[in-house]
This record gives structure tokens, sequence and C-alpha cells, in this order.
């Protein structure tokens, strides 16, 4: 029988250990120290009531470092000294220890932009006066703060980016950014409680949330009328088979382009994607479709008629080097196909929309699709507006009434 591990956190009462995250007893903690075991309610020590597992688990946690260092039971005495940790230094501690071991590199890369952009806001500082957000010391951040910052990255602005003689505009920000910057401060304040920075979160008072996200609503972009027809006819060589691809297999754009001949299985008539490569952390098992087999037999050679190494990139250049993007090439595609509001990842909703209308089950197309839950699939999908009317327009059973003897 498996071991069931706890932690030292515990519930007194009748309900079953499944039961616990839901039932409203009291949780217990409990912890041996240098033969010292600590025994006590987290609600009578606290003074508030703790409602969730992970409040607790995070309250533990703090209890725990203050017991290895000796402070535990002792009053906490107010912090002056100017040597407490600026959000900039414990941001950084963040990054090291937590970010750049558990994340991939894509999400590296947005936790590092997220502090550029906090550097750029102000907020009161200690002495009153107007300071950039990362300045400030970390155990003085308060709710305001948080949602100063927040309402800065949700209100839209022009940015000028710069790639070598290249330069460009673009609006960033709004309320999906927000929400994003949003989950990244609070892990970031979950993960500075457990390591002992500080031992309160300005995302919750007694138990409750201070701060709200925007709502989302999900994308419902297809290909409509003949605008796949158009975007083959412009699209070039490169660019037609990626979107054949995506069609086929219903993979993100990452996905295709870190895929590497050795992932391709000939006699299986599969794509394996590692969980290295995916966005859930999930490894996935693809079938290679008709379609999808001749792009494949025809990009499998060089220049020279050879057939390409193991670690090339299927969907390379010639000689399979990788390609970081085909953002370029994807929105001057579009226009010349005159199509707007029309992104990549669309192709993933469309191609998962028409196995679901082919018929497959909804289960299969999560699993098909890599979707941690079958709940993010029904969101996600869409069905389109000629399927409706076809359904509208099957014949209608018609109950006949027997006629009482």
């Amino acid at each position: 029988m498996a071991r069931h591990r706890n932690y030292g956190l515990r519930k007194l009462c009748g309900c079953s250990r499944r039961n616990w995250s839901k039932c409203p007893h009291s949780w217990h903690f409990s912890f041996k120290h240098e033969g010292v075991h600590h025994r006590l309610s987290l609600d009578r020590h606290l003074g508030r009531r703790v409602t969730s597992k992970t409040e607790a688990e995070d309250e533990a946690e703090r209890l725990r470092v203050a017991i290895r260092a000796g402070t535990f039971g002792q009053p906490v005495k107010p912090t002056t000294s100017p040597e407490s940790p600026t959000f900039a230094v414990v941001a950084a501690e963040h990054l090291k220890r937590h970010v750049e071991l558990h994340l991939r590199e894509r999400a590296q890369q947005a936790v590092v932009y997220s502090c550029t952009f906090l550097g750029t806001v102000l907020v009161p500082g200690t002495d009153g006066k107007p300071a950039p957000f990362t300045e400030k010391r970390f155990d003085r951040m308060t709710t305001d703060d948080i949602d100063r910052v927040i309402e800065a990255k949700a209100t839209p602005r022009t940015q000028t980016f710069k790639k070598g003689e290249a330069e460009w505009t673009k609006s960033v920000g709004g309320r999906y950014a927000a929400n994003r910057l949003h989950a990244y401060l609070r892990g970031l304040w979950n993960w500075a409680i457990r390591k002992g920075y500080v031992d309160h979160t300005p995302f919750a008072r007694g138990g409750q949330s201070t701060i709200s996200t925007f709502r989302e609503h999900a994308r419902s972009r297809r290909l409509e009328g003949d605008e796949g027809q158009r975007l083959f006819d412009v699209a070039g060589a490169h660019l037609r088979d990626l979107i054949t691809a995506a069609l086929e297999t219903g993979c993100r754009e990452g996905e295709l382009l870190s895929l590497q001949w050795r992932q391709v299985r000939w006699l299986q008539n599969e794509i394996f994607l590692p969980s290295t490569k995916t966005k859930t952390g999930e490894g996935r098992h693809l079938p290679i479709s008709k379609k999808l087999r001749k792009v494949l037999d025809r990009r499998k050679l060089d220049p020279h008629g050879e057939e390409l190494p193991a670690t090339a990139y299927v969907f390379g250049n010639e000689v399979g080097e990788r390609i970081g993007s085909v953002k370029t090439s994807w929105v001057g595609t579009c226009r010349r196909a005159r199509i707007d509001d029309l992104h990549f990842h669309d192709l993933r909703h469309e191609a998962g929309s028409r196995r679901l209308e082919e018929g497959w089950p909804l289960h299969a197309v999560s699993a098909w699709l890599g979707h941690a839950s079958i709940e993010t699939t029904a969101r996600y999908l869409n069905v389109g507006r000629m399927q409706l009317h076809e359904l509208n327009d099957r014949p209608k059973l018609t109950l006949v009434k027997k006629e009482s003897r």
C-alpha cells in the first residue's frame, strides 16, 4: 500500500484524507527538530482562519524555517535595516534558484522581460517619494503596489523594437498580459514565503484574495471559406509544409520547429514529442497522416539528395539547421492572401476542431493536442458555423403518439 506523505500537515477530524482540502475543520502542524516536537493548530497559532491547503502548506513552511533558525516563539521585531533585500534581489534569487531549474527557456525569458517592465513602474517608496517598483524593499510591498503594476500592464501601449538594422513598433500590454504578470508575481511571493524572505503575501488577507484577475475569453478564430487555399497559394515552400504539419498534427509552432528527424518513427508511422519539447511537460505520440507523410518524404533529403542526419531539424532550412520563428513569413503570407486577424496558433484550433467535427471523441482530441485536462479541450475547440447549419438541417425524428384503446 502506498504511504501517504503529509509533511506534518493533517486534520484531526473524522473526514477522510481525500476530503481534507474541502472540509471546514482546522489544519494542524507537526514538526520535529533536534529532538523537540512542535505540534499546534494553525488557526489558533495565527489567530485567523486558514482556508486552503495551499495556504496551510505555505504557513507550515514558514514555521519550519523559523524553527530551524531558532526564532520560533519569539516576537517578530520590525525590520528597519537598509540591508533588507529589494524586490530586484529577491526576484534574481527566484530566477536563479527556481525559474532556471524548473521552467523552459521561453518561460525564463518571459520572467526576465517582466522584471524589466517592473523597473519602469513607479510606486510610493519607503520615504514616500516615487521609486521604481524593483527598488522597493520586498518586505514593504503592499497590495496597492501590486495593483499599480497590474494596472500599468493592463494599459496597452506602443513599444519600439530593434533587431540589427531593422526597427518596428507594436502594441504591447493589455488584460491578458496583466494576468500573466499577476501569475508570475503571485508565484514569486509564494516562493519567497517558503524560503523565509517574508511571512505574508499582498495577494491575500484573512484567507481571501485581494487582487483579482481580468476575465479572459477563449479565442475562436478558425479558417473561413477559402482562406486555407489562399494561404497555400501565396506561401513559400517551407511555410506551406509547416501549415500542412500544423493542420495534420495539431502541434504548436515551437513543437514543429524543434522537431528533429530522430523523433520521426517511420516503422511505427508516428512522431514522438518528448516531454522536454512540450508545453505541459508530457510526451506525445502522434500518428502520421498520408498528407504529412508526403511532406516528410520530401523534406528528409538535402539539396544533394542525401538523407539528413537524425539530429537535423525537420522544418529547418535546406541543410536541417534550426529556424527560430516563422513570424515574418507568416505575417507577409497573410497580407498577400488578404487574411486579417489570423495567428499561426489558430491552425492548432482549426486542427482540433476538425477532428471533433470528424467524430473523434473529445478525450481522444484532448490526448492528441496534449492538453493537461479535457476541460481545457472543451474550452479550446470551436465547432464551425457550417456544421451547426448542417446539424440543424438534418431530418428531425418525430414521435408518433399511440392512440389509447
